[in-house]
């Protein structure tokens, strides 16, 4: 199985390099970890956003959005 984890563009947060390292070295022991930032493609010309470039680096994936403002769900939900 492979996990990737992509966020929009470069990161204001010191911790999130530091943050995606540590669990890259955790995970890797059970499958293929990838973290890395994602941005817009220049090839494809005005109108495409970073939504579109996240799409089409997973376009079979199942996909995980994670939101500060968003709900809090439990382990089993």
């Amino acid at each position: 199985m492979r996990v990737e984890v992509l966020w929009i563009g470069k990161t204001r947060l010191p911790g999130v390099a530091a943050l995606t390292e540590e669990y890259g070295k955790r995970l890797g022991r059970y499958c293929d970890f990838h973290g890395s930032e994602v941005r817009a493609s220049r090839k494809s010309g005005r109108g495409a956003s970073e939504e579109d470039a996240m799409k089409a680096r997973s376009p079979e994936s199942y996909r995980v959005v994670v939101d500060p403002a968003g709900k809090q769900w439990t382990s089993l939900e």
